[in-house]
């Protein structure tokens, strides 16, 4: 592997939705072990459409997240019910905000705004099946986290 091969430019890589968020959600895998070969860290992009939400759930105890807001604004929900988010506060996040969502917290988006809502997600470590639906349904769909655009001919 070169340093080269260290560098992911996000215009190259395709995004991926499942159909349950396909113009709602969209998520690029941008820094993992299939990627750049990183063996914890694992970096989303992910970017929440205007007038869209996600509906929220938890990740397991021991898979703690963190939000990093690039551009746009949001409705947060953060704790209640470990399933249902009942209870939850919502706060309002925008840019150059980082959120630490601890595994077995409940977070959902909302986006009642006229911008899209782009966010980083990290984790410290690679998702283990089970931890993350959209990145288990990236990788049962494509083999791997990430595709890179096909090159104009």
């Amino acid at each position: 592997m070169t340093t080269k091969d260290l560098i992911v430019r996000v215009e190259e890589l395709e995004t991926f939705t499942t159909p349950k968020t396909e113009g709602v959600y969209e998520s690029q895998s941008i820094i993992d072990r299939n990627i750049v070969g990183s063996q914890d860290l694992n970096v989303n992009r992910g970017v929440l459409k205007v007038g869209q939400r996600l509906h929220g759930g938890s990740h397991p105890v021991g898979s703690d997240e963190c939000y990093y807001v690039l551009r746009g604004k949001a409705r947060l929900a953060l704790g209640g019910d470990y399933e249902t988010g009942d209870g939850a506060k919502v706060h309002e996040i925008g840019p150059d905000t980082a959120i630490f969502i601890p595994g077995g917290t409940f977070h959902a988006l909302d986006n009642p705004y006229d911008e899209d809502l782009v966010i980083l997600t990290i984790w410290p470590h690679h998702p283990k099946p089970g931890d993350n639906s959209i990145y288990d349904e990236r990788i049962a769909a494509w083999g791997t986290s990430f595709r890179k655009k096909a090159s104009p001919a």
